[in-house]
């Protein structure tokens, strides 16, 4: 009879509960539509000479059955030489001396349109443009001139690939009004530019906007950044995907004008939260236009330095390493340090070597110190075996919620201290902390020391294989009057580097000799802040 009661009950209280409840704001995502969709992180080399290409496909749907404008800013955080010179840029290898590598934040703004339910995708060191009638290249070679068919409807005087590979063209908005979709709907006005520089590095972020450019508050936008890298000389290719981080607007309470309010105060209790009559009295109203930014983001990550536990260099029945693709006849022949008579180097270390003997980590007693790791010794017990070993290391790239377009470069100089919790598996803790201004990208063992080794986000010091961090952007500095925020959004990518059992693992997109495989992937997001963030948009 209790339990009958029980489940009779329940539902009445709910009921009556809920008539007690204001209506839910939408909350932070990255896997769903938004009417703000934030890429923290765009990466393009693609003019490096040894023959690796490092790009970002970006690509953003509309998933309603109305067409949508769409504004976005590239935020260019390039880093440049404080000295003149032909190539000012520092990234992705400083090359400032003697002078000094300084960040840049910069915008370029741009804007399409997406017909109902319409994807579009671009490489960010391309772009897209309005109409499709332009000439490709083909898959097989990579180097003859193309036309499409399916794409381009007429060839002309282009023909398709002679040796049946697929003819590759630029990413394009096919709608240009002639033809035109569904209901006469069309790409017509749309454009999206290359990244300006090449290196770059940078942000994306798009906002849905109406036919006049003032901000709408349609949750209509979801997209996808993919960070690839391709190296000819070695046949690599790798791809790590993300989500963007997605902002719904609260339904009809946009007013529109160009200062975007990210959470705070909503105005939907003037007479009991005194926050809530604040904003609705301001001209203009200053209450919560879009969902708050994340209170605290979560990362559970390997501590860096820890040996991966999923895969190893074994043997594989064709006879050849599984990661670093050297001939083998065991397991062994993978992972000890032998001399490659073809390239007269050891396999692991990488040392010039005559014979095996080479390739041996022993202990020079005269300079006490390890032939091939350098660390010191008094015999060759004290030396470790040149074993190679799969290791991890994590990148946190990290961008601030509020954003100032309106002032450009003028607005960049808000600073926030970051707050960094660590927990490892025995539920330890540690902590640290570390500023952030515009854009950072920084491996997790450096944000507290510039020693990899030493840092609490070592497998040396964090003792277990895996952690949690919890991040929390807690003082902002701003130079200007206009309010802001402290809170941040992030993204995260994984990699993994092989080398001997002594080396700390250093490998990402920049520095891929000893690279093995990478993810990218996002944060977790718990909490929303009381306080507002606020995006500014310059006059259109």
């Amino acid at each position: 009879m209790l339990h009958t009661f029980s489940r009779l009950i329940l539902p009445v209280l709910l009921l009556a509960g809920g008539l007690f409840l204001a209506p839910a704001t939408a909350e932070i995502l990255s896997d769903g539509p938004a009417a703000i969709v934030v890429f923290p992180k765009i990466l393009i080399h693609t003019n490096d000479e040894t023959g690796s290409r490092l790009d970002t496909f970006i690509s953003l749907s509309n998933v309603s059955q109305e067409p949508i404008n769409v504004l976005c800013y590239y935020v260019n955080a390039t880093p440049e030489c404080d000295i003149e010179g032909p190539d000012r840029s520092c990234f992705p290898v400083n090359t400032c001396s003697p002078g000094r590598c300084l960040p840049k934040w910069k915008q370029t703004d741009f804007r399409f349109r997406l017909t109902r339910e319409q994807p579009t995708g671009w490489l960010a060191s391309v772009g897209s443009g309005v109409g499709c009638n332009r000439s490709g290249i083909c898959a097989g070679d990579g180097v003859t001139e193309c036309c499409s068919s399916i794409v381009n409807g007429n060839c002309g005087l282009l023909a398709e690939c002679a040796d049946g590979s697929r003819c590759v063209t630029p990413p394009c908005f096919p709608l240009d009004g002639d033809p035109v979709g569904h209901l006469g709907q069309t790409n017509e006005n749309s454009a999206i530019p290359p990244a300006p520089e090449d290196p770059f590095i940078g942000e994306l972020k798009c906002i849905a906007v109406d036919e006049t450019g003032a901000p709408t508050d349609r949750n209509d936008l979801i997209g996808r950044a993919h960070i690839s890298y391709v190296d000819e000389d070695r046949d690599y290719v790798d791809v790590g995907a993300y989500n963007p981080i997605g902002f719904p607007a609260i339904d009809s309470a946009n007013n529109r004008n160009l200062t975007l309010v990210l959470g705070g105060p909503t105005g939907d209790d003037p007479g009991g939260n005194p926050a809530d009559a604040e904003c609705l009295a301001a001209q203009p109203s200053t209450c919560a236009e879009y969902s708050g930014c994340p209170n605290i983001l979560i990362l559970d990550h390997y501590f860096d330095g820890a040996i991966d536990p999923q895969i190893a260099n074994i043997c594989l029945p064709t006879d050849t390493c599984s990661v670093t693709g050297q001939d083998c006849v065991t397991n062994a022949d993978c992972t000890t340090n032998l001399c490659d008579a073809m390239s007269g180097t050891c396999t692991v270390t990488g040392h010039p070597c005559g014979d095996d003997t080479a390739c041996e980590n022993t202990c020079n007693l005269i300079e006490q110190q390890c032939e091939l790791s350098r660390s010191g010794c008094s015999e060759d017990a004290d030396c470790e075996a040149a074993s190679l070993e799969i290791r991890l290391t994590t990148e946190i790239t990290m961008v601030p919620c509020t954003q100032d377009f309106e002032e450009g470069q003028d607005g960049a100089g808000s600073i926030t201290t970051v707050q960094f919790l660590v927990f490892n598996e025995f539920e330890q803790r540690f902590s640290t902390s570390n500023s952030l201004d515009c854009f950072k990208e920084i491996p997790l063992s450096n944000v507290d020391t510039i020693e990899s080794r030493l840092s609490i986000f070592s497998a040396g010091v964090g003792g277990t294989l895996t952690g949690q961090t919890r991040m929390r952007g807690v003082i902002a500095t701003s130079p200007g009057s206009k309010p802001g925020g402290n809170a941040l959004l992030a993204v995260a990518e994984e990699f993994r580097c092989a080398g001997p059992i002594w080396e700390f693992p250093d490998c990402n997109y920049v520095n891929t000799e000893n690279l093995v495989s990478s993810a990218a992937k996002n944060v977790h997001f718990q909490g929303r802040r009381p306080q507002s963030d606020y995006i500014y948009l310059p006059l259109q």
